[in-house]
């Protein structure tokens, strides 16, 4: 498992492209939008109680690309850092500790003064997925190492960026309540 941390313009706008294209595909496809909206209706993902439903009214009635664009290009924009978590293998041990070594660096983030927001979307939709690999090589790349070298540290399993400041805390919920 591999970490890299960037802080280019180029790498940037390159994931914020491919940030914007995965969103208008999400959020195009109806499934994502209603599995999105029913986890906003259970209160697990920020809005509790009258707020979770009307979370879920939003997320099924309403165009909410451009307001998901502006949040991405804001958090991309502002970003200390972009990070890359990469994996020479692509099995669910690989898996296992890419995750593990993300919630690792979230907690040191946070311990830090750090917030750290996930950026997967363009690991969610095949298109942008198999571009996403060119954040590790070619013109984004400067420096000592060629973009064959940063290719050889393997396929993409966790994107984020490293803000200044922590993130505001989310509601808890006893674990009965979470498992299926």
């Amino acid at each position: 498992i591999s970490i890299i941390l960037l802080d280019d313009l180029k790498t940037k706008e390159r994931l914020l492209n491919l940030t914007e294209a995965a969103d208008r595909a999400l959020y195009s496809n109806i499934t994502f939008k209603s599995e999105l909206g029913h986890w906003l209706s259970r209160g697990g993902m920020g809005p509790t109680g009258v707020q979770a439903k009307i979370a879920q009214a939003k997320m099924a009635f309403l165009d909410s690309v451009p307001d998901r664009i502006e949040a991405d290009t804001e958090i991309i924009d502002n970003s200390l850092f972009l990070g890359i978590i990469a994996s020479k293998r692509y099995d669910r041990e690989s898996q296992v500790r890419a995750g593990r070594l993300l919630e690792r660096i979230s907690l040191l983030s946070s311990h830090y003064g750090l917030g750290l927001e996930p950026m997967s979307q363009a690991l969610q939709w095949t298109e942008t997925e198999s571009r996403a690999s060119g954040l590790l090589a070619g013109e984004a790349w400067e420096g000592e190492e060629t973009g064959e070298d940063r290719a050889a540290d393997g396929l993409i399993l966790h994107i984020f960026c490293l803000k200044d400041g922590t993130r505001e805390p989310t509601p808890r919920r006893p674990l009965e309540e979470a498992l299926v």
